[in-house]
């Protein structure tokens, strides 16, 4: 299965509590860059992982303008991805998709369960840094427990690689 694990565009730093903090405009932006991006590599999106928040709610938002063929029973907001989330609980969910021979997957989270859930894909300490908006492709295999990170990018390394 091929994971893209996405941190949520820059979201605005005051609202009236976290779980509704919008995206900025360099949030929007960055997101829009970042869907460009993936649709130029001609990667799949067969299922979106995202968590409940509004700031992740309107990244996948933007990634559904590039991708439109994600319909509604293709997206699954899972409480399991929030800020505090239990990435073992996200790995579980993942599984089951697994199972339904789901070949594409793109999760769209929060610092810290990115962290956490890429210690628990890789099997030792994650030392990627998520900026906002950034995109890690992974290969996870659940049978023979090898996962690979294939690239990272993040919206300002995009900006300055013209091969991009």
């Amino acid at each position: 299965m091929k994971i893209l694990l996405m941190r949520h565009g820059e979201a605005e730093l005051v609202a009236r509590n976290d779980f509704s903090r919008p995206l900025t405009d360099c949030g929007y932006a960055e997101s829009r860059q970042m869907a460009n991006f993936l649709r130029k590599k001609s990667i799949d999106i067969q299922q979106a992982l995202v968590s409940p928040y509004l700031r992740a709610q309107q990244t996948l938002s933007i990634i559904r303008e590039i991708f439109p063929l994600l319909t509604n029973n293709q997206v699954n907001t899972l409480q399991a991805l929030r800020p505090g989330g239990i990435s073992n609980q996200v790995l579980s969910y993942l599984k089951e998709l697994d199972k339904k021979i789901t070949q594409s997957v793109i999760i769209i989270s929060h610092l810290p369960l990115i962290e956490a859930l890429l210690t628990e894909i890789l099997h030792k300490e994650n030392k990627m840094i998520f900026t906002t908006s950034s995109i890690a492709y992974i290969d996870l295999n659940f049978h023979w427990l090898f996962n690979k990170v294939q690239w990272q990018v993040s919206p300002r390394e995009i900006l300055g690689n013209p091969f991009y």
